[in-house]
């Protein structure tokens, strides 16, 4: 009787301990995630689609400074009437 109420106690201290690190978990979860805007992903894309186009995996300098007077100026600041590029 005496060894199953320590094997009973035992098992009790090995739940409230498995409970306290899922309790744990769950609020630094909670902490970590919780302050995440759901948008965050489609913004992203948004920004990587418009930045890329007229991007190409081998740019030459002039190529760069072409592309950033152009489409990146343009997406940065908008289009204004009467600009030189």
């Amino acid at each position: 009787m005496r060894n199953n109420m320590i094997k009973e106690q035992k098992v009790f201290a090995l739940i409230k301990e498995i409970l306290t690190y899922m309790g744990f978990m769950w609020m630094l979860l909670l902490v970590a995630y919780g302050q995440r805007d759901p948008n965050a992903y489609f913004l992203t894309q948004h920004i990587r689609q418009s930045f890329s186009q007229g991007i190409s995996d081998s740019m030459s300098h002039g190529n760069v400074f072409t592309w950033a007077n152009t489409s990146l100026l343009s997406k940065l600041f908008g289009e204004y009437p009467g600009r030189i590029l």
